[in-house]
């Protein structure tokens, strides 16, 4: 495979390897800048995420040879980013921006809380595992599994659930408020790039996400084309 990533991004590129250089994901991607790559080790991080630059997010299946067997991909498999059920997985906001991410598993996220002003103030949640917001990522070569739901384990009951999205979830207008009150110190916010025609969601698994309106990927004022080829539906 090969990443769309600009020739400027790339001229002073540095990798940061997670745990190594810094404990935590947030920590690798708070220290990146545009055109960095965040390579993740093998392992389980209970995080939820926030992503506001243009860099490569990567378990070491980057440098793999991924063919049509990519699901028996011991990093993909073995390098888990889990909501831990709090949350979205990951959030991917602001600036039009185009990060790459790839080769992980996502589980146990929950979904991001916000108004739906378009609705008349609404409260939903929405992307179990990863909520973008006037955002363009490439997130291919993933798991999704196990998001949507939080279930109270003294009681069996469902406690929390994604409106829509159950595995991603992705804004593209100004109908909707956050009322999560997070962190973007960091963020890009160039939001007069241009949008591109394609959004690459390709070569994704997807199993026991769940969400009211039965979706695994959910999006709202993109025009144009959202690319799901070759990922595989398991639900």
């Amino acid at each position: 495979f090969l990443l769309n990533r600009s020739s400027d991004l790339c001229l002073s590129a540095t990798t940061i390897n997670i745990p190594s250089d810094y404990t935590t994901i947030q920590e690798g991607i708070d220290a990146s800048v545009d055109g960095d790559t965040v390579l993740i080790a093998q392992g389980t991080y209970y995080e939820n995420l926030i992503l506001g630059k243009e860099i490569v997010l990567a378990s070491n299946a980057l440098y793999d040879d991924l063919g049509s067997d990519w699901q028996d991909n011991e990093n993909i498999n073995n390098t888990v980013i889990s909501g831990d059920h709090n949350g979205s997985a990951m959030i991917i906001r602001y600036g039009n921006i185009e990060p790459t991410v790839l080769g992980f598993t996502f589980q146990d996220g929950i979904g991001t809380s916000m108004i739906d002003v378009d609705c008349g103030a609404f409260p939903v949640r929405s992307g179990g595992a990863i909520l973008i917001y006037k955002a363009y990522p490439t997130i291919m070569y993933n798991r999704f599994i196990d998001n949507g739901t939080s279930i109270q384990a003294d009681s069996g009951n469902v406690s929390v659930s994604v409106t829509n999205g159950g595995a991603m979830g992705h804004y593209a207008d100004d109908d909707v408020e956050f009322d999560e009150d997070r962190s973007f110190s960091n963020q890009n916010n160039n939001s007069t790039r241009d949008i591109p025609d394609t959004l690459n969601i390709t070569n994704n698994y997807f199993e026991n996400n769940t969400s009211g309106d039965g979706k695994n990927y959910y999006s709202r004022g993109y025009e144009g084309f959202i690319d799901v080829s070759y990922s595989i539906f398991d639900d």
